[in-house]
C-alpha cells in the first residue's frame, strides 16, 4: 500500500462500514472525512449544513483534501466530496480511489434502516420522493464517482465479499 485508499460513492453505499473492515484487514488507520470536519468545527455535519449551508461544508471538505496528511489509511469520503472543488482529481493524485457503487434500491433499503433525518440532503425529503431524489443525485454525481481507479458493485454482496474483492484488486 503506497498511500491512502479513498472510498467514494453515494450515501449508504457502504463507505464507512466497508472502510472500517478494510482498514482492519490491511492493519492501517481508518479515517472518515466527515468526522474530521466535525472535530475541526466542533459541530455535526447536520448542524454545519443547517447553520452554515452546503457551500461552507463543501469548502471544509476541500480544505481537508488539500491539507490533511492521510498517510497509509483507508479513507471514507463524504458522498459529495468528490463532486465539488475538483476534489476527485486531487484524490486521484494522492492515493487509490475506489467507487463503491450501489443501486438506488440498495441505497434506499439501507437508508430506511437508519435515521434519515441525520442526512442533510434527505432531511426534508418525503419517503415517497426518495427514489426520484436519489436517482437524480446519483445521475449528477456518477460522472465524478466513475473517475475512480476501481469500481466495486455492492448490490446483493456481503461486506466481507466486498472487502475481499478490494483486497484482491489491490494485490
Amino acid at each position: 500500500m503506497k498511500g491512502p485508499i479513498f472510498l467514494v460513492g453515494y450515501m449508504a453505499a457502504g463507505k464507512t462500514s466497508i472502510g472500517k473492515m478494510l482498514s482492519k484487514a490491511l492493519q492501517v488507520d481508518f479515517i472518515d472525512t466527515d468526522k474530521l470536519i466535525e472535530r475541526k468545527e466542533n459541530l455535526t455535519v447536520d448542524v454545519i449544513f443547517e447553520e452554515y449551508g452546503d457551500t461552507y461544508f463543501r469548502e471544509q471538505e476541500a480544505e481537508i483534501v488539500l491539507t490533511h496528511d492521510f498517510g497509509k489509511a483507508v479513507v471514507s469520503t463524504g458522498g459529495g466530496l468528490p463532486c465539488f472543488n475538483d476534489n476527485m482529481s486531487k484524490l486521484l493524485v494522492q492515493g487509490t480511489t475506489i467507487y463503491l457503487k450501489a443501486g438506488v434500491d440498495t441505497i434506499i433499503n439501507r437508508l430506511l434502516k437508519t435515521d434519515i433525518s441525520t442526512r442533510p440532503l434527505l432531511k426534508n425529503v418525503a419517503r415517497e420522493e426518495l427514489f426520484s431524489n436519489i436517482t437524480m443525485k446519483l445521475k449528477e454525481r456518477s460522472f465524478y464517482y466513475e473517475q475512480a481507479q476501481y469500481v466495486i458493485e455492492t448490490d446483493e454482496k456481503s461486506e466481507e465479499l466486498i472487502v475481499k474483492e478490494i483486497i484482491d484488486l489491490l494485490s
